[in-house]
């Protein structure tokens, strides 16, 4: 059967695919689970090369799996006792990892949802995914500052 070669889908494997961390494989643990367009993923991150996106495209067409996508962002310490407001703060994003994997899909598939894991640290200090509320989820969602500080990012950010 040739079908395969006329089905573009990418395969999301956070324990073993192309460019998994300990934090993919227990994001229930760390952070939580989003929709994220790559087109947003790529305005968050801080940019780069892209060098090894060729490489990915040509892998996940082969078949190949890659783990999500991450974003690590920097919330106000007060969100964490439940004083979720901007007046303590914007978040940001401070690191990510997947900028490459994010290019190769959308090469392959266009501007689809992907799956993205966000992780949120304040003061040095990492969350756990049991103190991060909705609230929380939906005021990052609203909007953060991307990677390089260039620009505040107004969201919806993922779906």
């Amino acid at each position: 059967m040739r079908a395969k070669e006329f089905i573009k889908e990418h395969t999301i494997n956070n324990r073993s695919g192309a460019g998994a961390t300990s934090y993919n494989m227990d994001i229930d643990y760390f952070g939580f689970t989003v929709k994220m367009l790559p087109t947003m993923f790529l305005k968050l991150a801080a940019p780069g090369g892209g060098h090894s996106s060729e490489g990915l495209a040509t892998f996940i067409a082969d078949g190949g799996a890659v783990a999500a996508p991450m974003l690590y962002v920097k919330v106000p310490a007060e969100w964490k006792e439940s004083k979720v407001s901007l007046q303590y703060g914007i978040p940001d994003i401070y690191a990510h990892e997947g900028r490459n994997r994010m290019m190769a899909i959308q090469k392959l598939e266009g501007d689809i949802p992907v799956e993205t894991h966000i992780v949120l640290r304040s003061d040095r200090v990492e969350w756990r995914a049991r103190n991060i509320t909705p609230e929380i989820i939906a005021l990052i969602n609203k909007g953060v500052m991307n990677e390089d500080e260039t620009a505040f990012i107004k969201g919806p950010l993922f779906v």
